[in-house]
């Protein structure tokens, strides 16, 4: 994996997701992954998630941050740009 932080959505509850970034992944198909908090991307929480509960988003990690630096805004961009891409 690359030492660089991987965009992802996180599924919760049906119908709502959260914006993180993988930090690692285990040998148990779990990842470590940090979910930020806005508009402070540097500060969030760490939790342990199951592989089946994140989607890969295929975007710069530049966007990924100014959206969230943004309160949000450009989150739609993410998304648009993710969807049909593999997860």
């Amino acid at each position: 994996m690359p030492n660089q932080l991987q965009p992802v959505l996180i599924k919760t509850d049906p119908g709502t997701e959260l914006l993180g970034f993988i930090v690692e992944k285990h040998a148990g198909g779990k990842f470590t992954v940090l979910v930020p908090l806005a508009p402070m991307p540097g500060v969030g929480t760490l939790q342990t998630v199951s592989r089946e509960k994140i989607q890969r988003l295929e975007v710069p990690m530049k966007d990924a941050l100014g959206a969230i630096l943004n309160w949000g805004a450009g989150t739609e961009a993410l998304l648009t740009a993710t969807k049909g891409n593999p997860q």
